[in-house]
């Protein structure tokens, strides 16, 4: 897979970050690791429900996981 680069003038929400999530699946073709964090983005029930089902359609291919941020 090519490296992608995005560009984006305004403020990032879930809803942004569910949409590239759901472009960035479709073209997974080995393991892949996403990594989140506490930002709020990550921890909104919309992103968490994504992010579950996400990971129930690609298993395999890949794996997600949190990063520790002390609170």
């Amino acid at each position: 897979m090519m490296s992608e680069s995005y560009i984006f003038e305004t403020k990032i929400t879930s809803e942004i970050v569910i949409k590239f999530l759901d472009n960035y699946v479709q073209k997974i073709d080995k393991l892949t690791v996403v990594v989140i964090d506490n930002a709020p983005i990550h921890t909104s029930k919309a992103f968490q429900k994504k992010i579950a089902s996400v990971a129930t359609e690609k298993i395999g291919n890949l794996l997600v996981t949190h990063l520790f941020t002390p609170t």
